[in-house]
């Protein structure tokens, strides 16, 4: 570990990386990390490479105030960051609320959107599962971070 960074495998058991997913997270509510982002990686990557991926999920907070978010390739060859809030985030107007990490850096996110512990571990837990965010979630895309991405194999 070095500068508040961590980059690790997931443990290949499934049980044990989802105790690893809210391990993390407790590290990250409790200011030991800047942030927390997972994502898989091609089948051949050696154990010491961390490539970078367009399709993530990554969280940033302090305490009990969480953001997060994922980036999701479409069919379209764009990736598209969306953040993820409460259903009723979908009816939230432009009112804001700030999440302090603990290095300072501030998220502006929508009042459903910020997130406690148990949420943001349990949609981490579900993305590591599935690749995806559950139903029932409201996704709000930030077109600014939009980008083309290759899609060819």
């Amino acid at each position: 570990m070095k500068d508040d960074k961590c980059s690790m495998w997931m443990a290949e058991e499934p049980d044990e990386a989802r105790s690893q997913i809210g391990i993390m997270l407790t590290a990250l509510s409790n200011g030991k990390y800047e942030y927390f982002t997972i994502y898989r990686v091609p089948p051949d990557t050696e154990y010491d490479e961390f490539p970078d991926m367009d399709e993530v999920i990554q969280s940033r907070g302090y305490g009990q105030r969480f953001t997060v978010e994922v980036f999701q390739i479409g069919q379209d060859g764009l990736c598209r960051l969306f953040v993820v809030g409460h259903a009723q985030a979908a009816n939230d107007c432009d009112e804001c609320e700030q999440i302090t990490a603990p290095d300072g850096a501030i998220d502006w996110v929508r009042p459903a959107e910020v997130l406690d512990l148990a949420e943001a571990i349990s949609l981490f837990q579900h993305y590591y599962d599935h690749d995806c965010i559950p139903a029932g979630w409201h996704l709000r895309e930030r077109p600014e971070f939009t980008r083309e991405v290759d899609i060819t194999d």
